[in-house]
């Protein structure tokens, strides 16, 4: 099937030339004569290039290029600008809107040829490449589904079965063999809890979760984190948690989002001071900010640049594509934050510690 190619010019004899040529090259022609009508066009039958008049009425071409590179139906379509004068001003101002290239009239039917097979090269290229890295990303989220579904599948009778043994229903064993099993057990529970938090992020990342908002009770929320991970964790640092406030303030959230996210960034920390010199310590605090409560997680100095996560956050916020930085569990209570209209920060206090902050919203 040949290319689609859009010509807006208001003055007939260009139309007249631009269209012998470009049919002699099996092109099918659409035709507008001013900026408007170009938009209109466009809305019907989407182009695949764009030959664009800079000198126009109703609408010049800037004007033209402008509001179709803002619209995202649009904005990936090529535009070559028609011009009488080569004015070095003009051709950077086209450049600027989004423009791919330029013409100079009168036109040259073989540097109009090479021009357009170009742009119209790229941008088939273009769309082929988008098609195979979005069937790409079709096949990785079902083969992940797939394999967190069957690990999933795999854990849960361990767990049942692990639970019915620390619970006391196996004879003859020692209390120090059954500490083992409650261990064991909590760390499979743990794998289990995983796959669970893979999959929301997963769904935030796809737009497809609403949470389950109920009343909670913040500190219980962080108080329990903390709690089922020094069963799990508690070898690899020392955690401690303040509340200098006394607080425990009762808040409208999805409490499974929430206590995921809460000890997600716990481990988080964990992970990053555990193994290194020195004592391993992490600190946990509840706090009253002046737009509502925040839960600080602090931990010595991370291998990766608080400002690099900071970036990565402001990338997650704005809707960009960005690299992963750090833990998969960052993104997850960034995402946990967002969704109960909340904020998720990182800072480096000093020399010595960095600190996130998760931010939510609590009415005075």
């Amino acid at each position: 099937m040949s290319s689609r190619i859009l010509i807006v010019d208001d003055t007939q004899r260009n139309i007249q030339v631009l269209g012998t040529i470009l049919r002699e090259g099996g092109y099918q022609l659409n035709v507008a004569q001013d900026g408007q009508q170009a938009l209109d066009s466009v809305e019907r039958t989407k182009p695949d290039l764009i030959l664009l008049d800079i000198m126009m009425p109703v609408m010049d071409g800037f004007e033209t290029c402008k509001r179709l590179k803002a619209n995202p139906d649009t904005a990936e379509i090529p535009i070559i600008f028609l011009t009488a004068k080569v004015e070095a001003e003009d051709i950077v101002k086209g450049f600027d809107l989004g423009a791919v290239d330029y013409v100079t009239k009168p036109f040259n039917a073989a540097e109009l040829f090479v021009r357009v097979d170009s742009h119209l090269t790229r941008f088939r290229l273009q769309r082929e490449v988008q098609a195979q890295l979005r069937e790409i990303e079709r096949m990785k989220n079902e083969q992940e589904f797939f394999v967190q579904h069957e690990i999933q599948s795999r854990v849960s009778p361990i767990v049942n079965a692990l639970t019915q043994l620390y619970k006391g229903r196996l004879q003859n064993i020692t209390e120090t063999q059954r500490n083992h099993l409650v261990v064991i057990a909590e760390g499979v529970e743990g794998l289990s809890e995983l796959l669970r938090l893979l999959e929301k992020l997963q769904d935030f990342q796809k737009g497809n979760y609403d949470p389950t908002m109920a009343t909670v009770q913040l500190d219980q929320i962080v108080g329990r984190a903390i709690s089922d991970i020094n069963l799990t964790l508690g070898t690899l640092a020392e955690v401690t948690y303040q509340n200098p406030d006394g607080i425990d303030p009762a808040l409208q959230a999805d409490a499974d989002l929430l206590a995921g996210a809460i000890a997600g960034l716990i481990k988080n920390a964990i992970e990053q001071v555990s193994g290194g010199t020195g004592s391993a310590e992490v600190g946990v605090e509840l706090s009253k900010v002046d737009n509502g409560i925040s839960v600080t997680v602090r931990h010595q100095k991370a291998t990766i640049p608080a400002s690099d996560i900071a970036d990565f956050f402001k990338q997650l916020e704005s809707g960009e594509e960005s690299q992963q930085v750090g833990s998969p569990a960052l993104t997850y209570a960034f995402l946990v934050a967002k969704a109960h209209s909340g904020t998720m920060t990182v800072e480096d206090q000093d020399s010595e510690w960095t600190t996130y902050r998760m931010t939510l919203p609590h009415p005075a």
